[in-house]
């Protein structure tokens, strides 16, 4: 007959929390600027107080307490409506700043 050997209890391992769209904050409850990025073609920009600098390679924002540099080729906004905006082009680099 078989000896049973008895093995240490591993640690259970922490899990994951994994945001869904259901945890974030409302329009409401966030006062700063929130972006999000398809790929390096496209950014959408909620929440924007305004541009302050607008060209072919390098679009400039106020986010309202930091700036957020969009440096690219090609990069357009191709949408504004309200505080919320849509960059195109080929994004390179985003930088902030305060």
């Amino acid at each position: 007959m078989a000896k049973k050997i008895k093995l240490p209890k591993q640690k259970s391992k922490e899990k994951l929390h994994f945001f869904d769209y259901n945890d974030t904050p409302s329009l409401g409850e966030v006062k700063s600027a929130h972006i999000e990025l398809f790929s390096n073609q496209r950014a959408l920009v909620e929440r924007c107080k305004g541009v302050f600098e607008y060209n072919d390679t390098l679009i400039k924002l106020n986010l309202g307490g930091k700036s957020g540099i969009f440096i690219g080729k090609n990069l357009k906004i191709t949408s504004l409506e309200g505080k919320n905006l849509v960059i195109t082009g080929e994004i390179e680099t985003i930088n902030f700043l305060d």
